[in-house]
């Protein structure tokens, strides 16, 4: 349980949670005739608050300011009204549609990091680059690449080495053929922010990794990570990254849906069988179409 809400703020989810809960509040004290349970309403504001504090959505900090210089505008309006019709003044009502306007805004922002685009193409292999989580703790694990190549029929090229941080898996890409193309799936960062490197070193160090292995016959992807509370400075670098490189970023929702899964990990980090099996068919949602095109051209259609 305790992990499952952890990951909810690490997924980036408490974001919508918080909102839902900030707009329910606008809702009661602009509509209700009445604002009753003033101390309850104070609460809900402030958990809201918090949620979207601790989702670490990787906005830009401007875009923080403005939410919070609104959302203090709104409650300025309020704060010396009458109990009776309290939200119902011109400031009031023009504070309040500003800062809506402003938590639907991040909802739609943050909504189209879900679902990546993939480019056309037909490709025969994909590379792996991470850590432990996809390079398993023991030598005998049945891990998520081969269980996709078995399972698809793919070929699937697992480069990852345990404790690799951004910049040791340059080893890793290192490894990939120069004049190979496919798919290059790059999986790492989560020793980076937990050993506690800065931002901007862990920034370094992924802009020179994506840069070696970028070509114009490969199609590069990233997993998202799951953020502790304040480190949105990891986010905003692989997101800028990712716009810089073409590099498509598969949402970490994805990535703590298969940490928070039961049974999904033996430690709270590293897979387990099951977890293993559904970071396999999570990474397929993505890159079976790739392959499918290929197969389709090698068929004759």
């Amino acid at each position: 349980m305790i992990l499952r809400w952890a990951l909810h703020f690490a997924s980036g989810n408490s974001l919508f949670s918080g909102v839902i809960v900030l707009l329910a509040v606008w809702a009661l004290m602009t509509f209700s005739e009445r604002r009753r349970n003033q101390r309850t309403l104070r609460l809900a504001l402030f958990v809201g608050v918090v949620m979207i504090v601790l989702s670490a959505t990787p906005f830009p900090w401007w875009a923080y300011s403005i939410w919070g210089i609104l959302l203090g505008a709104w409650l300025w309006t309020t704060r010396r009204l009458p109990e009776k019709d309290s939200g119902t003044s011109r400031p009031a009502h023009l504070a309040g549609g500003l800062f809506v306007a402003a938590c639907v805004l991040a909802i739609g922002a943050e909504l189209t990091t879900l679902s990546p685009r993939l480019p056309p193409g037909s490709y025969q292999t994909m590379y792996v680059i991470g850590d432990s989580i996809t390079a398993g703790l023991n030598e005998d694990d049945l891990l998520w690449p081969t269980i996709l190549a078995d399972s698809q029929h793919v070929d699937v090229v697992n480069l990852a080495q345990p404790g690799a941080m951004a910049d040791s898996a340059m080893k890793q890409a290192k490894l990939i053929p120069d004049d190979a193309g496919g798919i290059v799936l790059i999986e790492i960062g989560g020793n980076d922010m937990l050993s506690g490197r800065s931002s901007n070193v862990y920034g370094r160090d992924l802009a020179a990794l994506i840069g070696a292995v970028s070509t114009p016959d490969r199609t590069l992807m990233m997993l998202e990570l799951p953020l502790a509370p304040f480190s949105n400075e990891y986010g905003r670098v692989q997101r800028r990254l990712a716009r810089e490189y073409d590099v498509l970023l598969i949402s970490k929702r994805e990535f703590s849906r298969v940490l928070g899964m039961a049974d999904g990990t033996l430690d709270g980090i590293h897979l387990s069988a099951r977890g293993q099996q559904l970071m396999a068919d999570t990474i397929w949602k993505y890159i079976g179409p790739l392959y499918a095109t290929q197969r389709h051209v090698a068929a004759g259609g």
